[in-house]
């Protein structure tokens, strides 16, 4: 197992390169088509992800704030699990 992103029990929310970046709890994970590593952030209740060289990290949806909300401003209260279908 390597680490691509992030560092042991550093916790926050930054999108960034590497160990740059910051997550609080991941989670689930899985990975879609293009090899892009999707990940369940639970603590920060969004979802992220690391692409690229470099393991670029960028959040996907959610803000770091607890909620319940559908579309671009979407919010999650702790999601726990992730999968993708043929279509991504």
């Amino acid at each position: 197992m390597t680490t691509v992103a992030n560092r042991a029990w550093q916790h926050g929310f930054v999108d960034g390169e590497g160990a740059a970046a910051r997550c609080h709890h991941p989670q689930g994970i899985a990975v879609d088509g293009n090899n892009n590593i999707l990940v369940v952030d639970a603590n920060n209740h969004s979802i992220r992800m690391i692409a690229g060289a470099n393991s670029g990290v960028t959040t996907v949806s959610g803000n770091a704030r607890t909620g319940a909300e559908d579309g671009a401003s979407a919010r999650f209260n702790k999601p726990m699990t992730m999968v993708l279908d043929e279509g991504g």
